[in-house]
């Protein structure tokens, strides 16, 4: 084995992530006989990459524990058909039979892919409030969690990046925008005041771009959306009103 292909080994896997799975112990281990049997060709190379790379996929904050991943486990491995009680974005509880396809690990949340109506759909895995096995299904053969994944996550993505609008705001704050909206922000060229700029904005919905023109304040101007300028008043007043009302 070639020492590049040996240092893939050795980084590839995310030990919290495994973890989650009911894994971790086990990939510790065949990282510790990995290492021991490292030949001594190797081994300053070895030991140079472990004290100057970590793989640590968690985002900064996310919730403890998954109660309802290992079953959801079992379930993809079985090829079970699962029945639960998932959470919508929105707040709201409905019903679901799912047929078990896979679990995607992204950003350190997991999400689990099931196939109902017809079509494989997304689920985060923290959403489910429960989940009980039911029977058994044939799994179609055809679908291939590796392929279907990056094409549908590109699609979520475009979707997710729906709601257009302009802002001006001035250039030193194009960072703190570009924060808020990783890779949804096009700088187009100066705008009428000195130091500002005109970005090109897309998001998920009104709601988040109201709280990012929110966030921003007296630092920005929104440009060519009446409707989100309308919105953003009528969030001021409310606010305004709420707060007032505190004795």
């Amino acid at each position: 084995m070639k020492e590049a292909e040996l240092r893939t080994l050795l980084v590839a896997g995310d030990a919290r992530l495994l973890d989650d799975l009911g894994w971790g112990k086990e990939y510790l281990e065949s990282q510790r006989k990995l290492r021991a049997s490292v030949p001594r060709r190797f081994e300053s190379g070895v030991e140079h990459l472990r004290q100057r790379l970590v793989i640590d996929s968690r985002w900064w904050w996310h919730e403890a524990g998954e109660p309802n991943l290992e079953a959801l486990q079992a379930a993809v491995w079985e090829d079970r058909v699962i029945e639960g009680d998932y959470q919508s974005w929105d707040g709201g509880s409905k019903a679901v039979r799912l047929e078990a396809y896979g679990l995607v690990a992204k950003a350190g949340l997991w999400y689990f892919v099931g196939y109902r109506d017809g079509e494989w759909r997304t689920y985060r895995v923290s959403r489910f409030a429960s989940v009980r096995l039911s029977g058994t299904f044939a799994r179609d053969g055809r679908f291939d969690l590796s392929v279907w994944w990056p094409a549908h996550a590109a699609e979520f993505a475009g979707e997710m990046a729906g709601f257009h609008f302009s802002l001006g705001l001035p250039e030193d704050r194009v960072r703190d925008l570009r924060g808020i909206a990783p890779g949804r922000v096009d700088v187009v060229g100066p705008w009428d005041r000195p130091g500002w700029v005109r970005a090109d904005v897309r998001l998920g919905s009104s709601l988040y771009a109201e709280l990012v023109v929110l966030g921003l304040g007296r630092q920005c101007v929104i440009l060519d959306n009446p409707e989100l300028s309308r919105a953003v008043i009528e969030r001021c007043r409310d606010c305004l009103s709420a707060h007032e009302e505190v004795p």
